[in-house]
């Protein structure tokens, strides 16, 4: 899996029942979530440049699931994820 655009990585870690996951950035406040991947290639804090590589899917599935909203921000103060 390429990116599309240059995002920051926010979170690239496995998760309970959902496999690889990576939180991305794209711009401020807007976030991407990519979960389903068998593997990530990159780290939280790194800057993926578009057209590089993130990850590969599950092998035994061609799913992977993608969610994207406003970021996260409460009482004037974006939270961490």
């Amino acid at each position: 899996m390429t990116l599309a655009h240059l995002s920051a990585v926010r979170y690239a870690e496995p998760l309970i029942d959902y496999g690889q996951v990576v939180v991305l950035e794209p711009k401020a406040d807007y976030l991407v979530v990519i979960a389903g991947l068998a593997h990530i290639d990159r780290s939280a804090g790194e800057a993926v440049l578009a057209g590089k590589k993130l990850g590969g899917p599950l092998p035994t599935s061609d799913k992977i699931y993608l969610n994207r909203r406003p970021g996260l921000v409460r009482s004037g103060r974006k939270r961490s994820i």
